[in-house]
């Protein structure tokens, strides 16, 4: 899906059955594998950049060959939030 709201149209859609949510603790729990998306909603302003490339890596690694990993972070403040890292799939 090319941006968040159409997860949201998905599923209000009718089309929930195609979407599986995981509940967990994605800093210490591993990641079920073989998704084709990982939406992540306002996660990443509260980890540290290292928290957060350690996720995505950990996401890419769940993910299927091609799959995506869709972040919807909103800033309120955007001087106020700068994430000075490059991340990079495997």
């Amino acid at each position: 899906m090319k941006d968040p709201e159409a997860l949201i149209r998905t599923v209000a859609d009718g089309l929930s059955h195609r979407i599986d949510t995981v509940a967990g603790d994605y800093n210490k729990d591993e990641l079920p594998q073989g998704y084709d998306i990982a939406f992540l909603s306002a996660i990443i302003h509260s980890n540290s950049p290292k928290q957060n490339q350690a996720l995505f890596i950990k996401i890419s690694d769940a993910l299927n060959p091609g799959g995506k990993n869709i972040r919807w972070q909103i800033n309120l403040e955007p001087k106020s939030f700068r994430m000075p890292m490059q991340l990079k799939t495997r």
